[in-house]
């Protein structure tokens, strides 16, 4: 791809926005009168607090003379968890039809004990820290484990670990950061800048499935909107299954075949702007920006007939330029995104039968509802749909429209330390459907427990997930906060 290329979709899109920002820009105003830029709407009972955008929150004043240690105390909250899930097998048999019965069709899946440590605090009045990392010892008997020899695999990520600078109408972010663009659940359209952690299929809890990205950041704050630009020089992709674990998407090849991964390095640069703005009880963004390809493409080096395959996941660049927009009325929230992404990397075979990368137009769009009742029972329905613009594609690899549905239904009982969740995702032409119920109940004000009951069924043979129709999974995590 050549940079002009890049350059005429990305930074003509760019310099309108800047030129109409700075074409309302007013004078300097107050924190206090100032919206986050983040991407949480007005009304968003759905999203985990964590993934809302800290930059403009309320902070306590920095403490005076405190050691280290003391405000490491202080300001630090700590989570230790047990977790264990089954996997509850439907038998299938050799055709693809349910069998009438099998052997030990349940089987331990999950078997993990983790810590997390959390640490925000504000530095001199102006200069804000936080941490966010986990740590997990996967058993033995956990599908994650990979290393026989030892008694358990201790394994860990980092979130977030950041310093931001805040000043009366801007602030600089320097480090690891999650960085929430788009709203929609059922696809991934506007939300392009954080990877996601899908190693655990679609059982990821929501709290493991983000992970942030090392940026330079720059936030401009006004009446008028916020203007958001930031840089990745070192791009993080999506966290996929290895080979070996349990929910490894199959290729399909049955020849000897060698598999590596082509690693993003310093230098490969990802940067993106976005303008945001609320009026009354509707906000909107417009964005731009040359993004990577989070989940990889599967490229194939010709070798001799005979020897083994050797297929690299890649991650190639697009640009992208989009919006949403989200309007409050009474107890309902009505958003819409979309998103027109140019050069976008997708699969395909070439005429030899090797794996190859095409570059495709896409657009994306997402449109949904969400409800909230005096804070207790929430609804959100949504629907995405993505079609290929410019590319005839094999329909085996990649479908020139996808169509996907999302809902989640939750309500709280027992002076709310009961929660009851329901999510529902069903993709169209696949036929994929994925139903979750976990229950949460609080037993005290530190100590959580919670149940899950997962159901996947796919019945298209051209899904990549149809090798996974029959696994269900029950899940049990107590979780303890100090």
């Amino acid at each position: 791809m050549r940079c002009d290329d890049l350059n005429r979709p990305l930074w003509a899109s760019v310099c309108l926005i800047i030129a109409v920002i700075w074409i309302f820009l007013p004078g300097p105003v107050s924190a206090d009168g100032l919206p986050s830029s983040g991407s949480g709407s007005l009304f968003d009972p759905d999203d985990a607090l964590e993934m809302e955008d800290e930059l403009f929150e309320e902070l306590p004043a920095p403490e005076a003379n405190a050691s280290f240690f003391s405000v490491l105390k202080n300001h630090s909250k700590c989570s230790l968890g047990q977790q264990l899930s089954w996997a509850v097998q439907r038998p299938v048999s050799q055709n693809g039809s349910e069998a009438a019965s099998a052997p030990d069709p349940f089987e331990m899946v999950t078997h993990t004990t983790w810590y997390r440590h959390e640490f925000e605090h504000l530095f001199q009045g102006n200069l804000f820290m936080r941490f966010d990392g986990k740590l997990f010892m996967h058993w033995p008997d956990d599908h994650r484990y990979t290393t026989p020899s030892r008694v358990g695999e201790l394994t860990g990520k980092i979130r977030e670990w950041y310093v931001q600078a805040g000043y009366d109408r801007l602030s600089l972010t320097l480090g690891k950061k999650i960085t929430i663009w788009g709203k929609a659940d059922a696809s991934v359209v506007t939300d392009l800048v954080s990877p996601r952690d899908l190693t655990d299929f679609m059982f990821t809890r929501i709290e493991d499935s983000r992970s942030g990205q090392y940026m330079a950041a720059l936030d401009l704050y006004s009446d008028r909107g916020n203007l958001f630009f930031y840089l990745s020089p070192a791009p993080e992709p999506d966290r996929v299954p290895e080979i070996g674990n349990r929910y490894h998407i199959p290729t399909g090849v049955s020849d000897p075949v060698f598999y590596r991964t082509d690693h993003l390095e310093l230098g490969d640069i990802e940067t993106g702007i976005r303008y945001a703005h609320t009026i009354g009880k509707t906000d909107f963004s417009l964005l731009a920006g040359r993004f990577y390809d989070n989940s990889g493409i599967l490229d194939e080096a010709p070798v001799p007939t005979g020897s083994t395959r050797i297929l690299t996941r890649t991650f190639l660049p697009f640009t992208a330029i989009g919006g949403d927009i989200n309007l409050a009325r009474s107890n309902f929230l009505y958003k819409i995104e979309a998103a027109w992404k140019h050069d976008h990397p997708v699969q395909n075979i070439d005429s030899m039968g090797r794996f190859c990368q095409e570059e495709a137009t896409l657009l994306d769009v997402a449109a949904g509802v969400e409800y909230l009742s005096n804070d207790q029972l929430s609804l959100s329905l949504e629907c995405s749909h993505r079609q290929i613009i410019d590319t005839p594609l094999a329909d085996h690899l990649y479908r020139e429209n996808e169509t996907a549905f999302y809902s989640t239904l939750s309500k709280d009982f027992l002076n709310q330390t009961l929660k009851l969740e329901f999510t529902t995702f069903f993709h169209l032409q696949d036929h994929d459907l994925f139903n979750l119920l976990r229950l949460t109940y609080d037993l005290t004000d530190w100590i959580q427990i919670e149940a899950g009951l997962g159901i996947f069924t796919s019945r298209h043979r051209d899904s990549l997930l149809y090798p996974f129709r029959n696994e269900d999974r029950f899940s049990l995590e107590l979780t303890c906060h100090f």
